[in-house]
């Protein structure tokens, strides 16, 4: 009924809201801020159903995790190390001597097995029947990409910066700091400006490549280079890395 859908919407939610802040751990751990974008980002759950349902909320995802491609994965071994071992407090009461032999028993178990009970199977070890509850499990990464489990899911981002990808975050970047020097001028939001500008390096590289889009985010009529600085009263300067840029404010 009603509620049963009401429940895997919920948990289909959670599992979003997951993925999302796995990614941005991820991207905080290798230190790229949120504004660069990134090839890509894997989800990874063993359950295909629970894999196509968040393919529903995709969009979402990509946007808020800045990534250019979201992929899926049932295969969670060969991102994930699985690893079991006994949860004592449930255990330890009612294994009593047997808890020694049974803990050798469940560090051993397989990645198949340890999944089997995490998905609510039991097994028999050593004449005990063991449900999920019976033991914890943790996950570390195999490999060297970016990875990291949650509870209900893992992600694997992709962290590689292509050149290409460095000048869109870097149009973004310069995006931010337009912005910012808008609201100095105290310019009406729909206000339309020319901007004449001097940049060097990779700044440079990014007005060309993105021109458009950056006019386009910052309601720029124009957006022209200028080598002089034409004496300029509405003058703004800014360093991004390296690179320089000043920005000098025309008339729409």
């Amino acid at each position: 009924g009603a509620s049963k859908t009401e429940d895997v919407l919920e948990e289909d939610m959670g599992r979003m809201q997951e993925a999302i802040l796995l990614g941005r751990s991820l991207r905080a751990q290798a230190n790229i801020k949120i504004r660069m974008p990134l090839p890509k980002v894997t989800l990874i759950h063993g359950d295909r159903d629970v894999l196509r349902r968040l393919k529903n909320l995709e969009t979402y995802i990509q946007s808020q995790l800045n990534v250019k491609t979201v992929t899926y994965e049932s295969r969670e071994e060969e991102f994930v190390l699985l690893r079991a071992k006994p949860n004592l407090p449930a255990l330890g009461p009612r294994l009593g001597k047997k808890m020694g032999r049974v803990a050798g028993l469940i560090g051993g178990l397989s990645t198949g097995d340890i999944l089997k009970l995490e998905r609510g199977g039991s097994l028999l070890l050593d004449g005990e029947s063991l449900g999920s509850g019976d033991i914890i499990i943790t996950r570390e990464s195999q490999g060297d990409g970016q990875v990291a489990s949650g509870k209900n899911l893992t992600v694997a981002l992709d962290t590689t910066l292509t050149e290409e990808l460095r000048l869109e975050g870097l149009a973004r970047e310069i995006v931010g700091r337009i912005q910012k020097w808008r609201k100095e001028l105290d310019l009406r939001v729909e206000e339309r400006i020319a901007i004449r500008y001097k940049s060097t390096g990779k700044i440079a590289e990014a007005m060309v490549a993105h021109g458009e889009y950056i006019g386009r985010e910052v309601l720029a009529t124009k957006l022209t280079e200028t080598s002089g600085a034409e004496g300029e009263a509405r003058s703004h300067s800014c360093r991004i890395g390296e690179d320089s840029l000043t920005l000098f404010l025309g008339e729409g």
